[in-house]
């Protein structure tokens, strides 16, 4: 829910999301949608197996990951920070969903 309107979104369209205090910005395909959430909040509502935690002020979705480096990915045109803290779980997940051969 946005300060207007309550919005449907799917998490099929969201790339990631970034937060910075109550609010949360999530960064769709189509848009950004502003909401008053905490990061921490929404984290337990996204599912484990399509998104995580990469910074104390951004979640990604797998599906968005268009590049990984050592301490930041891309997602679309945009370079997003992974921190020291969060870089041990990130790369479990990234080695977890990895596509293996068949």
């Amino acid at each position: 829910k946005d300060s207007t309107q309550l919005v449907k979104v799917r998490w099929d369209d969201i790339l990631y999301v970034e937060g910075l205090r109550d609010y949360v910005t999530l960064h769709t395909r189509q848009r950004k949608i502003v909401s008053l959430l905490q990061l921490k909040a929404l984290v337990q509502q996204l599912p484990a197996d399509r998104f995580v935690r990469i910074h104390h002020s951004y979640i990604v979705a797998l599906e968005g990951l268009d590049a990984v480096y050592r301490d930041k990915v891309r997602v679309g045109s945009r370079l997003l920070p992974v921190s020291e803290s969060y870089r041990p779980a990130f790369r479990a997940f990234i080695d977890a969903h990895r596509a293996r051969p068949g």
